[in-house]
């Protein structure tokens, strides 16, 4: 990162860094480790040892860049905050050697729990800076898949270098329209084999479309305001070309439309409008904010209606109940974590106790010598601890590796999709929650008009009507 427009070091350095360790994207600051800096005052440290250079090499450098990030991302339900963090601290040892002062934070407040790597870019004996060196991005990313190779994640295999432009990634989001939903409506009905174009309509009106025979046949459906006419929906699906189709001189056409991704929109609380006229706010946002409120009430209306919460106790009922799933799927998801741990931490003793096993038996040769276990005593203490899990374990043949790993595998599928379970019961919870501090705040604000406020509203909108 370089200098932000019109702003100090220090203050450049403050925003990236505050951003980074922001206690409600860091479990309250929790996922927050550094190495030779403090995260609350790690700019002033770092502008510091960039002006300390700056005497003693005499180079400006403010001029260059101040600081480099790296961000570490994994897959939903793979990996636990916690050891998600300690793999950000191993990559940056590794990486920078001891170098240079670092931060590492994980954020967990997106559905994919990530890493922001942040370190100086002037090394901790103040006489140089890091050196960006030529594709130390296949650097990054190499090292990167070798320590979650290491920790039993998964890596990108086969990565795309390039992403989508705007306007691809705009098409692919928004919502299809009329004609592309007939096209794909058409394709499906003539999948069914109809014998005229009078069964490709009636196919399509027992698939919820509206047929307007005429002059030129038009279709409508639900949510949309205005017929759409065959003829106008391209090559191939036209009247016509219908019948040919069905007569089966001519192939059906295909549908070149992308597959739509309609974002996850959440209801969100009603706006304070007159909190927000009394702090500065004007007439456009009041008349945005009073929009925006009805669809916010609507939308709380039907969700709590769809599970049949038509009354203050069905909705606390609802919102129990959701609540108890969350905690369950977040419960499974414990489970399966300490049952990852366990097989990762027999694996270990396995991988001991077959590299110590030889040094126990010399040890046992040489009439257990204290010579011998002087020199040896970090090889002794792992195959003891080795034998006394496998004690515990209470079995007489030990699992092998790839058991081992096959069944961390299977454990690590089922947490993918515990996890994606908790996070989805997580977001119900939030908006029954928001569904009901709405409600109630509707019908808080209707007991509070008084019977003098509703006869003006009526005479106001009869006037109006």
């Amino acid at each position: 990162m370089h200098l932000s427009m019109g702003k100090s070091l220090p203050h450049s350095l403050n925003a990236r860094i505050s951003y980074i360790i922001n206690p409600t994207k860091t479990n309250g600051g929790s996922l927050v480790t550094t190495y030779r800096c403090a995260s609350e005052t790690a700019d002033a440290e770092w502008a510091l040892s960039h002006r300390q250079y700056r005497d003693r090499t005499h180079r400006n450098s403010d001029q260059g860049v101040i600081a480099y990030q790296v961000r570490q991302s994994f897959a939903p339900g793979e990996v636990t905050p916690e050891e998600a963090n300690q793999i950000g601290v191993e990559f940056a040892h590794r990486f920078l050697k001891d170098k240079y002062s670092f931060i590492v934070a994980t954020h967990v407040d997106c559905d994919h729990i990530h890493n922001h790597i942040l370190w100086n870019a002037v090394s901790l004996d103040g006489d140089r800076k890091f050196r960006d060196f030529y594709l130390s991005g296949q650097a990054v990313g190499r090292l990167s898949n070798q320590i979650c190779l290491e920790h039993q994640l998964s890596v990108i295999t086969n990565p795309k270098h390039r992403g989508l432009n705007y306007g691809s990634w705009l098409g692919i989001l928004k919502p299809k329209s009329q004609k592309e939903q007939l096209r794909e409506a058409i394709e499906s009905a003539l999948q069914e084999k109809p014998q005229s174009l009078d069964d490709l309509l009636t196919i399509l009106e027992q698939d919820g479309w509206e047929v307007k025979r005429g002059k030129r046949i038009s279709l409508h459906r639900e949510g949309f305001t205005r017929f759409a006419r065959l003829d106008t929906l391209g090559d191939g699906y036209d009247e016509n070309s219908l019948r040919a189709i069905i007569d089966g001189k001519r192939k059906p056409p295909k549908s070149k439309s992308k597959p739509c991704v309609i974002r996850d929109k959440r209801i969100g609380l009603l706006i304070d409008i007159r909190a927000a006229m009394d702090s500065g706010k004007g007439p456009g946002f009041a008349y945005w904010a009073k929009k925006e409120n009805l669809k916010r009430a609507a939308k709380s209306v039907r969700m709590l209606e769809a599970r049949g919460a038509l009354n203050s106790i069905d909705i606390a009922t609802v919102i129990s109940s959701a609540q108890q799933n969350e905690s369950m799927s977040l419960e499974h998801c414990h489970e399966i974590d300490e049952q990852i741990q366990q097989l990762r931490v027999l694996r270990q003793h396995i991988f001991d106790y077959s590299r110590t096993r030889r040094v126990a038996e010399a040890y046992r040769v040489s009439g257990y010598s204290k010579q011998f276990a002087a020199e040896h005593k970090e090889e002794l203490r792992c195959y003891r601890e080795a034998k006394k899990a496998f004690d515990r374990l209470g079995q007489n043949q030990l699992p092998k590796i790839s058991e081992l790993q096959e069944r961390e595998h299977q454990l690590i599928v089922e947490k993918q999709k515990r996890y994606a379970a908790y996070r989805r019961a997580k977001v119900e919870c939030k908006q029954l929650q928001e569904a009901q501090v709405n409600v109630e705040r509707i019908l808080n604000h209707q007991m509070m008009i008084t019977p003098q406020e509703q006869t003006v509203s009526n005479n106001r909108n009869a006037k109006n009507l």
